[in-house]
């Protein structure tokens, strides 16, 4: 049986078959990934099917996946906000962290403020009229489309920034203004590996077929080999991820253990396949037939 399957794979037709099948695979799977590729964490994925939750962020990502999860930044600390050039930092670092290619406007209480303080009273807020800023800042409070606090004293703070993706910027407007920021979110350490993850893929299949052309160089001394097995790790991968794009498979740090389990198993089989071939490719002069057989 064996040998009929030999002689089938080693007809010229089916061969060209073979071929023909693998460039489209080839060409198809590029044009996939090259038009369609979804990248970012879907945090319903991570939860059961069946529980309220589940349908919670299912609706979310289906309403409101242009906006994402909101980002929380904490001003720690008893800050100073009716000092003139407090105000001007802060708007400064928040200007920082919106509108980027990551995040979007910033919602913040305190250009809301001091907006409603100019309506008010024509005036800037500075610190030679802090006394009576608490009664405004009460007042502020008490209206109807702001939250009621009766607190006399502003302990912390926070501003919400609807995320696209998360990046560094807040070490960068902490470094600047000299503003101790925290950012938070319930989804945070998801999020920070999220935005990690197409460098650290593109990283790690960079790296895969750099250890597959050393290990086939020390093994099998061959230029030839050298790039045949890079070709090979390439192109299954390359079809692995265009059928987990067609699938709806985002790019994820879920998805990308996949891809690198994906490379492991391409490299193996390619370098066995390498390795047989060549070894018959001395003994036989039909080195397929024998490899198939």
């Amino acid at each position: 049986l064996s040998f009929v399957y030999a002689t089938i794979f080693t007809n010229k037709w089916f061969i060209s078959l073979i071929c023909g099948s693998y460039v489209i695979y080839v060409f198809g799977s590029v044009i996939i990934l090259i038009r369609k590729i979804d990248t970012g964490l879907q945090l319903s994925s991570l939860v059961p099917d069946d529980t309220s939750t589940f349908k919670y962020l299912k609706m979310y990502e289906e309403y409101f996946s242009e906006y994402s999860s909101p980002l929380e930044v904490v001003l720690v600390g008893e800050l100073d906000y009716f000092d003139r050039h407090f105000q001007l930092r802060i708007m400064r670092a928040a200007a920082l962290l919106e509108d980027t290619s990551y995040t979007l406007k910033a919602s913040f209480w305190l250009p809301a403020f001091l907006d409603f303080v100019r309506h008010q009273t024509n005036k800037e807020l500075s610190a030679a009229n802090s006394g009576t800023v608490m009664k405004k800042l009460a007042r502020f409070l008490r209206h109807p489309g702001y939250s009621v606090d009766d607190g006399l004293m502003i302990k912390s703070s926070r501003l919400h920034i609807p995320l696209r993706n998360i990046t560094r910027y807040n070490s960068t407007a902490e470094k600047r203004y000299s503003i101790q920021m925290l950012i938070y979110h319930v989804s945070f350490d998801l999020a920070e590996q999220d935005d990690l993850v197409p460098r650290v893929t593109v990283f790690n299949a960079v790296l895969a077929g750099f250890a597959s052309t050393g290990a086939t160089l020390l093994l099998i001394p061959s230029i030839q080999n050298c790039f045949l097995m890079l070709w090979a790790t390439f192109s299954i991968n390359c079809g692995v991820v265009a059928l987990l794009v067609l699938c709806g498979t985002r790019l994820d740090i879920v998805s990308t253990i996949v891809i690198f389990l994906s490379i492991g198993y391409s490299v193996d089989f390619s370098s066995h396949i390498l390795a047989h071939f060549q070894h018959f490719k001395r003994v036989s002069k039909d080195p397929l037939g024998k490899l198939i057989f």
